[in-house]
């Protein structure tokens, strides 16, 4: 039920939407079948963003602290909504709710997509614990983690540890994601060994039509 731009692309149209979409929602929870717990983390993140948000653009008061707490929240509620709106049932939705929201309705007929041509970037991240987090974007998001509108989601191959495979089909290990930022957890004897991979932009109904593998590598933390 997710639709492509749901959410403005200005710091400001960001925080006006924020404002107006999470306390809808969970106003409306019961009538539009959203989960509790995931309506209840959106409405964490939103009091985090009043309180960096107009702080991260105040002259005054900006650091770099801030304004990177600032862009950590956005994805975390992009994707948290994203996630929302796509539990809700078609069924539930008023022209009151699409509005509020920006949820278009489907397009009946379907267009194919095209051959997605650009690489993904994703930045690699060891974390304490072997836990490694991926932030992924497009060519048009130079800072914000985003998925490719022509992608189901990203897929990462992967190696830990050995010799860096030179394709994608030395690497043993697959996983994907449908978000643009989320962690993987590695076993703790992997610590202090190189995480190998290659990722594309998938397209799950004609893998033909993914991105091509672009090389990507991090450190296992301990």
């Amino acid at each position: 039920m997710t639709e492509q731009g749901i959410f403005p692309t200005t710091l400001s149209g960001k925080s006006e939407y924020y404002n107006r979409a999470v306390p809808y929602c969970d106003t409306n929870k019961v009538r539009l079948v959203i989960d509790p717990a995931k309506i209840a983390d959106r409405v964490l993140n939103l009091t985090d963003w009043n309180d960096v948000y107009p702080k991260s653009i105040d002259k005054n008061q900006t650091t770099k602290t801030l304004r990177d707490g600032r862009d950590d929240l956005i994805p975390l509620i992009e994707d948290g909504m994203r996630d929302i709106y796509d539990d809700i049932p078609a069924s539930k939705l008023t022209d009151a709710d699409r509005n509020t929201l920006n949820l278009k309705k489907r397009d009946t007929v379907k267009t194919p997509r095209p051959k997605i041509s650009d690489t993904a970037f994703v930045k690699v991240m060891g974390k304490p614990g072997a836990l490694m987090q991926f932030t992924c974007r497009t060519n048009n998001d130079s800072s914000r983690a985003s998925i490719h509108p022509d992608a189901d989601g990203i897929e990462i191959v992967y190696n830990i540890g050995g010799t860096e495979p030179v394709s994608a089909k030395e690497c043993t290990t697959t996983i994907t994601s449908t978000k643009a930022k989320f962690q993987l957890q590695l076993d703790n004897s992997d610590s202090g060994k190189k995480f190998y991979g290659f990722a594309r932009w998938k397209n799950n109904t004609d893998s033909n039509k993914s991105s091509p593998w672009v090389a990507i590598s991090g450190m296992v933390s301990a």
